[in-house]
């Protein structure tokens, strides 16, 4: 395991910790593989550019990004995010978001760069609670999560030139068909059904406030989006297809 780095230095005992979730990813992307052996060099460059000790990778960790707590030098507790960069991925406007809501619902965002490969964000840190698995039913818990769904599009967003959604489901549809391309044919759904699907998320903004049929056929795209690599997602898009 990898020991508390200290501003400007990776002390590495065995190997780089990698994250449970973002090591699967790995080993389906092989994009992804060779980016992780950039991360200790990412990640020691961040620790002298914000004068950062870094702790271990939270665990199971994120699909697509290494994260981990850490301390600035006057001892205020922050995390670190490193994230993969895919071709029109929905990561691009993530720091602008943050700055538009600004501690409203969400972390607040330190600082942030990015790199042709890579994207960096140093934020405040959020203790977990209780889980709300715990305290309340599932219809309980929308009821909260959607609350929380409208305060965020409450927010204004003109100051940042964030792309349409339209946009950004037509790149999932993009990649959504060139993975399938190399997809084993028994393992597909149909091709025109998919980019339907997809399409549909672009007339989605968000869950809270809308009717159960749109909410349905925004679980349908995503789910065809997700389900060129999981079996899973692919029985779940086959029980949402519209009628």
């Amino acid at each position: 395991m990898t020991r508390l780095l200290a501003p400007g230095r990776l002390a590495v005992m065995a190997a780089f910790p990698v994250p449970r979730y973002l090591a699967e990813t790995a080993t389906r992307e092989p994009g992804v593989r060779d980016w992780i052996a950039t991360l200790p060099e990412i990640v020691s460059g961040l620790a002298r550019r914000w004068s950062l000790s870094v702790g271990e990778p939270f665990q199971p960790g994120g699909q697509c990004s290494w994260v981990a707590p850490v301390t600035d030098p006057a001892g205020g507790e922050l995390v670190l995010k490193v994230g993969f960069r895919f071709p029109g991925g929905e990561e691009r406007d993530e720091a602008a978001g943050l700055r538009i809501w600004d501690g409203n619902g969400t972390v607040r965002l330190h600082a942030a760069c990015a790199s042709e490969s890579a994207y960096m964000l140093l934020m405040e840190r959020c203790a977990p609670g209780t889980p709300l698995g715990q305290v309340l039913s599932g219809p309980d818990q929308d009821v909260v999560v959607a609350g929380l769904l409208r305060r965020l599009w409450a927010q204004a967003h003109l100051a940042f030139p964030f792309r349409p959604l339209a946009q950004m489901c037509a790149a999932w549809a993009d990649e959504f068909e060139a993975r399938y391309a190399v997809t084993d044919p028994a393992h597909r759904i149909d091709p025109g059904l998919a980019r339907a699907g997809i399409a549909l998320a672009a007339r989605m903004a968000g869950l809270a406030g809308l009717e159960a049929g749109r909410v349905r056929q925004w679980l349908f795209a995503r789910s065809v989006q997700e389900s060129a690599d999981s079996p899973l997602m692919r029985q779940v898009a086959g029980r949402l297809t519209p009628s």
